[in-house]
């Protein structure tokens, strides 16, 4: 029983010693204030990066949950998105600078899903829905989007400099996170 009581008291200690932010050069990506996509795919392969904490950041999730506290997370479509503009359902209006990091859903369509940056007129990813999981388009490649257990999930990195705006082309947008 006292080396149970041990072993979970050091895990709990190398986990709150990982979490600490170190201070030496190799650091240096987790402080910078605008962030590239180089640097968001080197913590993707960088292991050591992982646990560690970014200070100044605020994490949130945009996603199909029904707002009322009911059940209904995306099965009528109700709760997809946060408005119309014309023909397209706006998932998502953010504000800068941010990184997407993960777009999961369960229920990928053929229709387009286009990505607006920093108050411009084009989008400039224009892809097909399902294609941000394929694994068949620039820069959407496996390991770091794909289809397994759980849904379909796209780990690409999408920075912005001051705003991104996704708009969806379709007649409904079933379940979705976007974090």
């Amino acid at each position: 029983m006292k080396s149970q009581k041990a072993l979970i008291i050091f895990a709990i200690a190398a986990v709150f010693i990982a979490c600490q932010q170190t201070s030496g050069p190799e650091d240096a990506i987790t402080r910078k204030e605008f962030r590239t996509i180089s640097d968001e795919l080197e913590e993707l392969y960088r292991v050591e990066f992982l646990p560690q904490f970014r200070s100044n950041t605020i994490v949130g999730q945009i996603s199909s949950y029904d707002t009322t506290g009911g059940n209904n997370d995306g099965f009528s479509g109700m709760y997809s998105y946060i408005r119309k503009e014309d023909d397209k359902l706006i998932l998502a209006d953010l504000k800068g600078p941010g990184v997407i990091n993960r777009i999961w859903t369960p229920t990928p369509s053929e229709d387009t899903i286009e990505f607006y940056f920093d108050g411009e007129l084009q989008p400039r990813i224009k892809v097909r829905f399902i294609d941000l999981f394929s694994g068949e388009i620039y820069p959407f490649f496996h390991p770091v989007a794909g289809n397994e257990v759980g849904g379909y999930y796209c780990y690409v990195p999408i920075p912005f400099n001051k705003s991104c705006k996704i708009a969806y082309q379709g007649e409904i947008m079933y379940f979705h996170q976007i974090q």
